[in-house]
């Protein structure tokens, strides 16, 4: 499998000059911490990394930044495990990512009780949560604090929004509630955070979680970029920044997922 990557970069890398691969994560528990690590250094192996603000230099310049593809992280939710990897892996290591809020999320008032917590996660947010690792964590909170958030900022990450009740902006939504969950949302986060908010991320991948209402909506709101999630390589200086694809990896993934994930012909064949 490894020899197969290699041959794929190889025979592609000329095409990817310039191209970003976005990387979109979700949970990231203590126990695949180290695994988390072995991803991170296998970006840094076969790609450059990026941050948000060298994205939006590529785009103003058009340069050439490296001979390597690019790759951007980003997370998703607002999951206090996230916080941690953040402090723990990204930050010794000087690499900075986007992270998506959904501010009904962060401000709901948990329950001392982790697995009640767990429940509300998945039933009222549509966010994943596992009991077993939360617990082996020690942790009393699955989301993120506001002082977490903060926290976040202030050590050079982005905040974008994901919506303020993190649900699937379809067709089935009416014109009030696309523009609650996308405008509201970057009003919230900018009060609270006080700061700019320039990307949105679109909830799910699913074909019919995306809308022509909710596009104009984003539009509307002045967002700088868009973050979708259907395997597709940025091109940074052609490709509409309203809609960047991403790639899904979790910390969980193996190897061999991670390569097959990322490879030139998963993009083709998505």
């Amino acid at each position: 499998n490894l020899l197969f990557f290699n041959l794929i970069r190889i025979i592609t890398y000329k095409k990817l000059v310039n191209k970003i691969f976005v990387i979109n994560y979700h949970n990231t528990y203590g126990i695949h911490e180290k695994n988390f690590i072995w991803q991170i250094n296998f970006y840094k192996k076969y790609f450059k990394i990026i941050d948000y603000q060298k994205l939006i230099q590529i785009k103003k310049n058009k340069k050439i930044v490296s001979k390597k593809p690019l790759l951007l992280i980003t997370f998703d939710d607002g999951h206090r495990s996230n916080f941690e990897i953040a402090t723990k892996v990204l930050n010794p290591r000087k690499i900075k990512a986007i992270f998506f809020i959904a501010p009904k999320f962060i401000n709901f008032h948990w329950p001392n009780n982790l697995i009640k917590q767990c429940i509300i996660s998945k039933k009222k947010f549509n966010i994943p949560c596992n009991y077993n690792f939360e617990k082996k964590d020690n942790r009393r909170r699955i989301a993120m604090t506001w002082k977490d958030i903060i926290n976040l900022k202030n050590s050079g990450h982005i905040i974008g929004s994901h919506g303020m009740n993190h649900i699937r902006l379809s067709d089935r939504l009416n014109q009030k509630k696309v523009n609650y969950e996308i405008s509201t949302s970057k009003k919230f986060l900018e009060k609270k955070l006080k700061t700019k908010i320039e990307t949105f991320c679109w909830i799910g991948g699913e074909r019919w979680a995306y809308s022509f209402n909710a596009h104009k909506a984003i539009k509307k709101a002045n967002y700088k970029y868009s973050f979708m999630t259907c395997a597709k390589i940025f091109d940074p200086i052609k490709d509409d920044k309203l809609k960047v694809h991403r790639f899904n990896i979790e910390s969980f993934f193996s190897k061999n997922q991670v390569r097959a994930t990322i490879s030139y012909f998963y993009s083709l064949y998505y």
